[in-house]
């Protein structure tokens, strides 16, 4: 997969996307900030596009440093998985996805905790959010081609009910095939929804 900058195209396989936006930055931190590191200087690499499509839907695709893709540890590097400081991917083999709602969603303030190692309670604010539930991760062009692209451009574009898990990628009967749990809608006792 690539973004081609002289067309403003997404390209994953057979499938080609006009790009709204498209985003790059890279920061190199100065020698000596990571101490396993040495003298060696880390450049991290954000890099975005942004899709819409008719109905209003749209996808955030990313693939910069520490994203759930190719480039995940990058430029840190991971002991734990053996890879030292990789090199970045800009033509990566999987990708992470975001679904943009056309209508977005106010989640209220709640409480997370006792957290298990500080034993605090953590508050988070009231929030206005498009994200579609959580992005999607190591998505490769097949399952962007098969699952995402064509479910997510045929959405309502008033848009739907919000998932309470998901959304995921699923292979069902040999296809990539995008999932999710729909948020239960409580009702009250005229049975209106809430």
């Amino acid at each position: 997969m690539k973004y081609d900058a002289e067309r403003q195209m997404w390209i994953a396989g057979p499938c080609e996307l006009p790009v709204k936006v498209f985003r790059s930055d890279d920061y190199t931190f100065p020698s000596g900030t990571f101490s396993r590191a040495g003298e060696r200087e880390l450049t991290q690499c954000t890099r975005q596009v942004i899709v819409e499509f008719e109905n209003r839907w749209g996808l955030s695709i990313i693939w910069g440093s520490m994203t759930y893709g190719d480039n995940y540890d990058h430029p840190h590097g991971s002991f734990c998985r053996g890879t030292e400081f990789p090199d970045f991917v800009d033509e990566p083999l999987t990708v992470e996805v975001g679904i943009f709602c056309p209508v977005p969603k106010t989640f209220p303030a709640k409480s997370y905790g006792p957290l298990p190692f500080t034993k605090q309670t953590v508050e988070m604010p009231e929030r206005t959010t498009s994200l579609w539930g959580d992005p999607l991760a190591y998505v490769d062009a097949e399952a962007l081609c098969v699952a995402v692209i064509p479910r997510v451009s045929s959405f309502d574009s008033d848009g739907l009910p919000w998932p309470e898990e998901g959304p995921e990628i699923e292979e069902i009967d040999g296809q990539p095939t995008l999932v999710w749990l729909p948020a239960v809608v409580e009702t009250d006792a005229r049975g209106q929804g809430t």
